[in-house]
């Protein structure tokens, strides 16, 4: 099972998903109850199939939500 955790490096594209894509590293996480939320419980990682439902801090001094996530290399 794929698995974003905090530290894993990311592809994902800033201004609500509409914006380019940018590489950064995950520094938080929250696991919310509902998509689209910012404030949920702070977890170490997520799956991927539940990445929707999370909030992530960023390296970068920024924040996406999950559907903005592209891709995670590994």
């Amino acid at each position: 099972m794929l698995v974003i955790k905090i530290g894993s490096t990311i592809k994902y594209r800033d201004n609500f998903g509409c914006g380019a894509q940018r590489t950064t590293i995950v520094r938080g996480i929250q696991h919310c109850a509902m998509q689209g939320a910012k404030d949920g419980e702070a977890v170490q990682s997520i799956a991927w199939y539940a990445k929707n439902y999370g909030c992530f801090d960023l390296a970068n001094g920024h924040w996406c939500y999950g559907k903005q996530i592209d891709v995670m290399e590994v």
